[in-house]
């Protein structure tokens, strides 16, 4: 059963245009990758190292860590098997404290990193059908920036071409394993997430 809608907008948060977040401009790479990953019994973590590092960035939490869960399925977002670089699924939700695999924290910097890997959300490119994954983070990639909005809509904004396009369950599938791709927002609820 799908709760009342939460409204998830950051206060203070700069938007442009309304409910989307401008991507920040610069190239260099910094923050989490496979070689910043150590294990434990529920799959790879981030160091202390890694921890270090997003901190020295700058960086803060603005949410979570927290589950993203689709309106159409009432299933969350999941890094396939716990996999460095994997393709992100939907899955039966478990609770956050549980499944490192569901665990997401959104990022001042509009980054939305995953606990199990330490990586970055990734569109692989903007177009419609593009994979979304979990990547190395690397500071400004505007391919790695997400805002949830207050319309529910986890959307990747294109400053070249004005606008932004959702994070979207393929062929609005809502079994387990659905992947997720990038496509215009259509409103519709394998497109809505809280």
């Amino acid at each position: 059963m799908v709760g009342a809608p939460t409204p998830l907008a950051t206060p203070g948060a700069v938007t442009d245009p309304p409910g989307n977040v401008a991507p920040s401009a610069g190239s260099d790479a910094t923050a989490v990758g496979p070689a910043d990953l150590s294990s434990t019994a529920n799959g790879p973590r981030t160091s202390t190292k890694s921890q270090a590092s997003v901190a020295s960035a700058g960086l803060k939490v603005s949410r979570g860590p927290t589950t993203i869960t689709n309106y159409g399925s009432n299933r969350c977002i999941d890094v396939t098997d716990g996999h460095v670089g994997a393709r992100l699924q939907i899955y039966d939700c478990s609770p956050v404290n549980t499944n490192s695999h569901q665990a997401w924290a959104f990022y001042t910097d509009k980054t939305v990193r995953a606990k199990v890997t330490g990586q970055c959300m990734t569109t692989s490119s903007w177009s419609s059908g593009a994979t979304i994954t979990v990547q190395n983070c690397i500071t400004g990639n505007p391919l790695q920036k997400f805002v949830l909005n207050s319309s529910h809509d986890l959307t990747n904004y294109s400053l070249s071409a004005g606008q932004a396009k959702c994070v979207d369950v393929v062929d609005k599938g809502n079994g387990n394993g659905a992947k997720l791709q990038l496509w215009t927002c259509e409103g519709t609820s394998n497109q809505k997430w809280r």
